[in-house]
């Protein structure tokens, strides 16, 4: 009951904040984030923990499954999918990292690359009127993403605290 209550109150959280329109450019900027940020030199798995912030932030949260079901119930399973996709490749690179293993590192990297054919996939039907704005959103996440925005996001709130 306690859950139910919570998923319906971030349902309303979530409703409130997006519309169908602005779900979608949030949706798609997310992916692209997470493509620009893989596709790129670094094989950082901190770099890419970061870029799945954007698009877990919103998935994982309370109320996401209802609100996809009422307002984009062809996307749903296709997002929550990437979504998940995302979280276990980057977690895989991740663990071969740390445990120096080329075979796990392989692995993850096959797995990211996968994920880039499925998402451009996606983004190849998007719908054309939020391309612009998807774009926009993607450039500026990508941005925050960067090494020197979380080690100047780190430096600043040392300095206020």
């Amino acid at each position: 009951m306690k859950n139910s209550i919570k998923h319906v109150i971030g349902y309303v959280a979530l409703k409130r904040q997006f519309s169908s329109e602005e779900m979608l450019i949030a949706l798609y900027a997310g992916l692209l984030t997470y493509r620009n940020v893989t596709a790129g030199p670094s094989v950082n798995p901190m770099d890419y923990m970061f870029s799945t912030k954007h698009l877990t932030s919103l998935t994982t949260a309370y109320g996401y499954p209802l609100y996809m079901k009422l307002h984009l119930p062809k996307l749903a399973p296709t997002f929550a999918w990437l979504s998940k996709c995302m979280i276990s490749s980057t977690f895989g690179l991740y663990q071969g990292t740390m445990q120096d293993c080329i075979d796990k590192k392989t692995d993850g990297l096959e797995v990211i690359m996968e994920l880039h054919c499925a998402i451009n996939e996606l983004v190849e039907a998007m719908p054309k009127q939020i391309e612009v704005k998807v774009n926009r959103l993607a450039f500026q996440q990508t941005k925050a993403s960067s090494l020197g925005k979380r080690t100047e996001s780190i430096m600043t709130s040392e300095t206020l605290a």
